[in-house]
């Protein structure tokens, strides 16, 4: 195996949703940053996040969250900014934070990668795009 494998050649992930709010169906996709090695290092050692876990899925929201395709009633693009992040409903924010975890293998641990096997496939995790269906 070259190193060449170990570095990332697509360096976005999408993400789709489909949810059930307020009685309408509504689909949402979205793009995300790929973490480096130095980007998960940076978000480990930030104080707030090591304090609290909400703090954790936020700062992922906000530094790795890179576009939407929502619009407004008049169909409108909403902006993907800090402040509409923050706006977002519970439910929404916190199945967006969970499938974009489950993508980078953050719940097998704190670097993102849980075994050289899930190296060997980060290009073809960046390229994939994950789909849930969620109700609340």
């Amino acid at each position: 195996m070259t190193s060449k494998n170990f570095f990332l050649k697509e360096d976005k992930i999408t993400i789709d949703i489909d949810c059930d709010y307020e009685g309408e169906s509504h689909h949402i996709s979205t793009e995300w940053k790929f973490p480096t090695w130095k980007d998960m290092s940076e978000l480990l050692m930030d104080p707030s996040v090591i304090s609290s876990h909400f703090n954790y899925g936020q700062q992922l929201l906000h530094r790795f969250l890179v576009s939407w395709d929502l619009k407004d009633n008049n169909g409108n693009d909403i902006p993907c900014t800090k402040k509409n992040k923050d706006a977002l409903v519970s439910p929404i924010a916190m199945e967006l934070i969970s499938q974009f975890s489950q993508q980078i293998e953050l719940t097998n641990g704190a670097t993102g990668i849980s075994s050289v096997s899930s190296v060997g496939s980060i290009e073809k995790l960046s390229k994939s795009a994950n789909k849930m269906r969620v109700k609340f």
